[in-house]
């Protein structure tokens, strides 16, 4: 543990003192630090010492010249081929105490300081970060210390900076005219090294923690101003530092200053000296350099830039300044690396409320590339200038322009530049003034309208709809709506399809909007199209489509406004048609309009004698009788949604129980019974079980039928049936598997509640005597008929022994490709 950690590293040292033992020494040094139950201050100040003392010789001592020469010998020791000694003084720094910060860092800073070869520099540089990594990490070390470390760091390394420059420069030798030089050398003049030239390492660590610190907000300008206002004046220094990495640091401290909630007093008094030295930046390397610090450099300027102008209002650009930065922006708009730092710089800009000529031409730009951007980056960010430059800057005249193209680019080529000149519009209906928004009202409202119905892409005419929703409801003036209702029943009523349909799609999009007595007119428009075109006429050409979608949205459009106003009777006259319709979604709205109509009825009292109704006439028996066998066809038909199916389940359980709960004497000739029509349902659980296995939707349809019945009806009703009800759910739950067979099984359980076990066993017991019955009839049948036809029994004979030798056939395909993929 840690209180013998000191006694077994000395001993450790004492043993491996030479040759490839420093490296197993330090190897193991690693592994019991990473691996042993450190807490804070549990390492002593001669631990520390002896730690830090090899992990210095591990990076420039003997460990570390043994380990350079050995790096091409590959017969190396393993603990020989890695260096240690940055993680090991990170976790150290994780865990000292505070007042073992100095006896941590000597050592480093020595060696810094004395470092001259540029591999050793990199090392240093990776211990320095995990230095940084380990003290944040430390619990001990608070915002203060860190802070006070921070400064006497840094101003230190400062000092000795300046002294051994000032002492290293000299003043240079005074030359004669007259003289001659001497002639070059070969071998050249070796510059002279200067001891100071890594001092910048120093500064970059501090400068590293305390950006850290303030990106993480631990340390605030409002908790922490004493603290932080002395490091104004280092960080001003810093921004004179040759080393390019130590001025990004201190830019990047300043900008996280000037995003504090309260600015420092010395701040302020800085502004112009940091956007001088940032104009000085982007002047002199704007052009040339793509890649290294030096960019780095320059979007920590153009970001400090950006803060400046968007968090202190007291500062102000001079025209010229304004002018260079927006020539900067408009450059680097177009370059995908600047792209970021040009458009915040722009909106900083812009929040200013800047007048200027080359403004309104650069938001030109920016608003073309809203719209024929690459990236959905760059799209974004243009929407959200050139919006700001919408309503806050004065346009006059000019707005309608804009306006006007905007909603000219709803009909852009890809889809990408319509769907955001799509939010454009949005964005600017949603924070438009209300008077300006009634005077572009029918402008806009026409264009969205035109997109809603003729745009390829399904996802565009969704955005439509909604954007079209959006300015209705802000439009406050009842003139506007009620002009918006107009031009929907004139198209409603127009002889062009498209009319049609896209007063159909208006109608629903807008429903919310419609008041009950505008709500009951279109109601009587809207019924009259979708009878007139639920008529299918065996049309095959592109205006078949086109009604399609006249009916199937009219439908589910007259469901909704169900709410607002009660639909006429006339509404259920093409039930017919709708229900056998060749296109599946008509179906389903079909469907969906008889359950809308049961539902409004009660099925125990449908079918008594005192009920009459419009929909159900005068003879309601022959009215179900006309709807059970609509539900039997699309039970029958082979393509139907599971949206559709579950709509069927619901239509039939109604059908069911209404015909349960009939007098007797209601049952004329020619019409379904009740025994047949759950006769009918049951066999076509059994065909499909045995003609087409594979497929499990009718039979799903049928188990949840069976349970949704029995739920419904009582059981004393349901006696006579129960035999025929359990056979397909009996037969599920032994024969298949797979979800028919988990979904029968819980029929079967629910009916096992709900009737009992006594009812349940009686019904299974009756329904297997009589299905042994009918197989015993159909052995005697088949008996009889080898007897009177003998030919025909003897075709019938070879056809079933073909099938039988085909499936063998399959089979032992399957088999054989089932052991060609295992080997």
């Amino acid at each position: 543990g840690p209180l013998y950690f000191g006694y077994i590293l000395s001993e450790l040292r004492g043993a491996l003192s030479k040759g490839y033992q420093l490296h197993v020494l330090s190897y193991t040094l690693h592994h019991l630090l990473i691996h042993m139950d450190l807490n804070p201050a549990d390492i002593d100040n001669s631990t520390l010492q002896t730690i830090t003392e090899i992990c210095v010789d591990g990076l420039v001592g003997r460990t570390a010249a043994d380990r350079d020469r050995g790096q091409d010998n590959k017969n190396s020791l393993p603990e020989a081929k890695k260096c240690y000694s940055s993680q090991c003084l990170e976790r150290c720094a994780s865990v000292l105490a505070v007042s073992q910060l100095q006896l941590l860092m000597d050592p480093v800073k020595k060696m810094v300081l004395e470092t001259t070869r540029s591999k050793t520099i990199s090392k240093i540089e990776d211990v320095l970060k995990c230095l940084v990594a380990g003290l944040l990490k430390n619990p001990l070390i608070t915002p203060t210390v860190s802070m006070v470390f921070c400064y006497r760091l840094l101003n230190d390394s400062i000092t000795i900076e300046r002294t051994q420059r000032s002492a290293a420069v000299k003043a240079p030798r005074k030359t004669d005219i007259y003289e001659i030089p001497d002639a070059p050398k070969r071998d050249g003049v070796k510059p002279k090294l200067i001891k100071t030239s890594n001092a910048h390492l120093l500064h970059q660590f501090s400068l590293q923690i305390l950006s850290t610190l303030l990106k993480r907000g631990v340390v605030t300008t409002k908790e922490h101003s004493e603290l932080l206002d002395p490091f104004i004046a280092s960080l001003t220094v810093c921004l004179s530092s040759p080393d390019v990495k130590t001025q990004v640091l201190a830019v990047r401290c300043f900008s996280q200053l000037f995003e504090q909630s309260e600015l420092l007093p010395r701040l302020c008094d800085n502004v112009t000296q940091l956007t001088k030295f940032s104009f000085h930046v982007l002047k002199n390397n704007t052009r040339s350099t793509n890649s290294g610090h030096m960019l780095e450099l320059i979007f920590s300027s153009f970001k400090i830039l950006t803060v400046i102008l968007r968090e202190y209002k007291d500062f102000t650009l001079s025209e010229l300044e304004v002018k260079t930065l927006l020539q900067y922006v408009a450059d680097d708009v177009h370059n995908r690396n600047r792209q970021a730092t040009a458009f915040s710089l722009l909106k900083s800009i812009l929040s200013r409320d800047i007048v200027m000529p080359e403004i309104p031409e650069l938001l030109e730009r920016i608003f073309e590339m809203s719209v024929v951007g690459q990236s959905d980056f760059v799209r974004t960010q243009s929407r959200h200038v050139f919006l700001h430059y919408l309503l806050h800057y004065p346009l006059g005249k000019k707005l309608r322009t804009y306006v006007i193209t905007l909603t000219k680019q709803l009909e852009y080529t890809h889809k990408d530049g319509r769907m955001s000149a799509l939010e454009l519009l949005g964005m600017l209906i949603s924070k438009l003034p209300a008077e300006l928004l009634k005077e572009y009202f029918l402008v806009v409202f026409l264009s969205l309208s035109t997109m809603l119905v003729s745009d390829e892409d399904a996802e565009c005419r969704k955005g439509a709809g909604i954007t079209l929703e959006d300015l209705v409801s802000r439009a406050g003036n009842d003139n506007l709506r009620d002009k918006v209702w107009n031009l929907t029943a004139t198209w409603l009523a127009d002889k062009k399809l498209k009319h049609k349909y896209l007063a159909v799609l208006l109608i629903d999009s807008l429903s919310k909007h419609l008041s009950a007595k505008r709500a009951s007119v279109l109601i009587e428009q809207l019924v009259v199209v979708v009878n007139t075109f639920s008529v299918w006429e065996g049309e095959e050409d592109n205006a078949t489509s086109t009604r399609d979608q006249i009916v199937y949205t009219g439908v589910l459009t007259l469901l909704k406004l169900n709410n607002l106003s009660v639909l006429p009777a006339s509404v259920y006259d093409r039930l017919q048609e709708l229900m056998s319709y060749p296109h599946q979604w008509v179906r389903l709205a079909g469907s969906q309009l008889l359950g809308h109509l049961l539902s409004a009825h009660d099925c125990k009292t449908v079918l008594s004698a005192a009920t009459s109704g419009q929909v159900f006439g005068d003879n309601p028996r022959h009215k179900i009788d006309e709807l059970i066998k609509l539900c039997l066809l699309q039970i029958r038909s082979s393509n139907i949604l599971p949206e559709h199916a579950l709509q069927i389940v619901k239509n039939v359980v109604w059908l069911t129980s209404a015909l349960l709960f009939a007098p007797e004497d209601k049952t004329e000739e020619g019409m379904l019974s009740t025994r047949d029509l759950i006769h009918r349902l049951v066999v076509f659980a059994s065909v499909e079980s045995s003609q087409d296995p594979t497929n499990s939707l009718k039979r799903g349809i049928i188990l949840k039928w069976v349970g949704a019945l029995v739920n419904t009806v009582d059981k004393e009703l349901l006696a006579p049936h129960l035999p025929v009800l359990v056979a397909p759910v009996h037969r599920e739950v032994k024969n298949s598997s797979g979800p028919v067979c988990e979904m029968a099984t819980e029929v079967m359980s629910f009916l096992r509640d709900k009737l009992g076990n006594e009812t349940l066993s009686q019904a299974l017991v009756t329904s297997d005597k009589a299905r042994s019955e009918i197989k015993r009839k159909r052995k005697r049948e088949t008996a009889l008929a080898a007897i009177a036809n003998p030919e025909s029994h003897a075709k019938r004979k070879v056809k079933v022994n073909l099938a039988k030798r085909e499936k063998r056939k399959e089979k032992y395909k399957m088999l054989k490709a089932k052991q060609f993929k295992s080997h």
